[in-house]
């Protein structure tokens, strides 16, 4: 996601407990109107969105729950199309992936938090007006049709005073985008006062506003929380599940099957950031089922 101001064209599914942490332990969200889609307007690295617009999140199984115990065998000893553990203590921040940003602060390895011992990958993200980006980015062709990537997530602020308009640990974007959009994909964002999943398709700069259906999750700071996502491509399909709540979303049709997906970890998109955040992920597995 480069810029996701201005969400005119936004759709939040939410129940009238919207609120950070939020106790989703009887939400049942109803599916939205139809779309309202339409144009209106070993080392360091250091840094200095049935019918369009339906989600339906289930039932959580336990609210706030930790649900990825600490020093958890690795999922890279088994064959994944790709896996990343960090734990390697000769491989350098970036190594096997596409790309590293760094805008929002360092991004290195935790050598003390880590849900599979000995280590995680670390982003920080430090106070600062506007977007930003920081973390890993891998590109991977999704020939199959469909994929499948789980990780473990980490976050927490430093003062319980920290703020954050978007504090996002995990994106996927899917390419090509919809007709008319740059891209699209689904991310899990922390907010001031909510935590939620949700798909989003981006226009191009000035030509429109961003598509978007969201739904809150139960996630909590300041331990390890497992996040699954599944897209069927043919089937224009997006299913994440974070804490036991699962978000199920129809994907925008696009002009070619979708024939490559970009997954970025750390902190690939904040925006209006008060106070100091860490982002941590370990465990990143991506398979092509």
């Amino acid at each position: 996601m480069k810029h996701r101001l201005g969400l005119g064209v936004a759709i939040a599914v939410c129940t009238a407990a919207c609120s950070f942490l939020v106790d989703t332990s009887d939400l049942i969200v109803a599916t939205p109107a139809a779309s309202n889609d339409g144009d209106s307007g070993g080392g360091a690295v250091d840094g200095g969105g049935g019918a369009e617009g339906s989600a339906t999140p289930v039932t959580v199984d336990e609210a706030g729950a930790p649900d990825a115990a600490v020093d958890a065998s690795s999922p890279c000893a088994t064959a994944h199309a790709f896996c990343d553990d960090f734990d390697d203590a000769r491989q350098e921040v970036g190594k096997g992936w596409t790309r590293v940003q760094t805008a929002t602060g360092p991004v290195d390895f935790d050598d003390v938090v880590a849900r599979s011992a000995p280590r995680s990958l670390r982003t920080a993200v430090t106070p600062a007006k506007g977007t930003r980006n920081g973390g890993l980015w891998k590109s991977i062709s999704t020939p199959g049709g469909k994929l499948h990537v789980e990780l473990d997530v980490f976050v927490e602020k430093a003062a319980a005073g920290a703020k954050a308009d978007h504090m996002i640990p995990v994106e996927i974007d899917f390419y090509p985008p919809p007709a008319t959009y740059e891209y699209h994909g689904v991310f899990l964002s922390v907010r001031n006062n909510q935590t939620v999943i949700a798909y989003f398709a981006e226009r191009p700069q000035g030509q429109g506003d961003t598509y978007m259906v969201e739904a809150p999750v139960t996630f909590a700071l300041g331990t390890w929380q497992h996040v699954v996502f599944d897209y069927d491509i043919p089937a224009r399909k997006a299913v994440a599940t974070v804490g036991g709540a699962t978000f199920e979303v129809d994907v925008k049709e696009t002009p070619t099957p979708t024939t490559s997906v970009e997954v970025a970890v750390g902190a690939p998109y904040v925006h209006e950031v008060e106070g100091t955040w860490t982002s941590r992920v370990d465990n990143v597995v991506v398979d092509l089922p």
